[in-house]
């Protein structure tokens, strides 16, 4: 039997993906454009120096981090995902960027101007059985004061 290797990620890029990425508040279309190819490129470039799975991870736990000097409106932050979401997809990390591959994480992170950026991190999940609970249901249950 052939033991699957779980695999892992971590990306720490110095760069904030705009607020409003995902609407047409965005800008002009072209400086939408060079920010998606800017975010493509970067995550492409890590993925690869990084190491990409064998094929794209049919399930996932993605969490991005903000690192930022304010805190942002809980809409903008999970806009603000959408190039580096759209990045992974297009480097071969995750199959696609669909709640029924990925359980999304989306987290904030108070920073000095000069330490601004981003935490990306990636871990492989098993596909679990329709009906079964998920691993992270598992350990919450087993926590005292948690489930039954």
């Amino acid at each position: 039997m052939r033991r699957e290797i779980p695999y892992r990620l971590r990306l720490e890029i110095p760069r904030l993906p705009p607020l409003q990425a995902a609407g047409t508040t965005g800008g002009h279309w072209a400086k939408r454009v060079r920010e998606k190819v800017w975010w493509d490129s970067q995550i492409g470039w890590h993925v690869r120096a990084g190491g990409r799975p064998a094929v794209p991870l049919p399930m996932a736990n993605v969490t991005m981090t903000r690192h930022s000097t304010m805190e942002p409106d809980a809409d903008n932050l999970a806009a603000s995902w959408k190039y580096p979401l759209d990045a992974l997809v297009k480097a071969g990390v995750i199959e696609s960027d669909k709640p029924s591959v990925i359980e999304f994480i989306s987290r904030w992170a108070k920073a000095k101007r000069a330490s601004q950026g981003v935490t990306i991190e990636v871990r492989s999940l098993a596909k679990v059985a329709e009906g079964e609970p998920k691993a992270e249901a598992a350990v919450l249950e087993s926590v005292p004061g948690h489930g039954a």
